[in-house]
């Protein structure tokens, strides 16, 4: 049981209502994406793609950021290393995140910087408010349950991706691998404590995807593999999982 921070944060969110709590948290998210979107489309209308995300994602790490500071750190797993436990099972999604660099590393050096700020932001944002705050206020179910509330909430979330132009299709398949990923980022955030180090293999995941020489159907499968190892690392991660975590 983790300890309550100096400052008395606030109560737990979601302990009579967790999935309430988990559907208005993800409401919260998906509201700020689209208003976002909408707000730089009136300021930029047909700016580079790229750019249009960045101020969004940078907006929905300010929230969560705020919440969980509101809520107290540790209490959502953002607590420094010597809170975490169990490193050695983030050593197999670390592995599986540096697989795009088997076709060799090629980053356009013009894009480079807004990836890299980008893809940094998401990872913290993500994170934090998937796998530490909606995490935390669903846990009452249990831990496996949480995990699979927050994991199918966060692949609905990406659906919110339409708004900025992306494929109905490719979003829908976007947010099914999300999910299936989402599990397995919720049990190993259970079993670690480990916010900050999971936000790092998902940074360094989607950059790699985006910076490597992966193309084409060589794309389509790491993406599609990514997702299903990360299901069956959650999954094989579940047994000694504890009700308080």
């Amino acid at each position: 049981m983790t300890t309550l921070a100096p400052h008395s944060p606030a109560p737990l969110l979601g302990r009579r209502h967790p999935v309430r709590t988990s559907l208005a948290l993800t409401g919260a998210s998906v509201g700020v994406t689209l208003v976002g979107a909408l707000v730089v489309e009136l300021v930029a209308p047909g700016s580079d793609p790229l750019l249009r995300r960045l101020p969004v994602v940078l907006a929905l790490l300010a929230m969560a950021l705020v919440v969980v500071r509101r809520i107290g750190w540790r209490r959502v797993g953002a607590g420094g290393p010597a809170t975490w436990r169990r490193t050695s099972l983030l050593v197999a999604p670390a592995v599986v995140a540096l697989v795009p660099l088997a076709w060799g590393w090629a980053p356009d050096l013009a894009t480079l910087p807004a990836l890299v700020v980008g893809y940094l932001a998401t990872g913290l944002y993500e994170e934090l408010w998937f796998r530490g705050v909606m995490l935390r206020s669903a846990l009452p179910l249990g831990p496996v349950r949480a995990a699979a509330l927050t994991a199918v909430l966060f692949g609905a979330a990406h659906l919110g991706n339409v708004a900025f132009g992306a494929n109905a299709a490719v979003t829908a398949a976007q947010a099914v691998g999300a999910a299936a990923g989402g599990f397995g980022y919720a049990i190993l955030r259970q079993r670690t404590g480990a916010v900050w180090a999971l936000a790092a293999i998902h940074f360094g995941s989607d950059l790699l995807l985006h910076t490597t020489g992966l193309h084409g159907g060589a794309l389509w499968a790491v993406l599609v593999g990514h997702d299903v190892a990360l299901s069956v690392i959650g999954l094989l991660a579940v047994r000694g999982l504890r009700r308080t975590a």
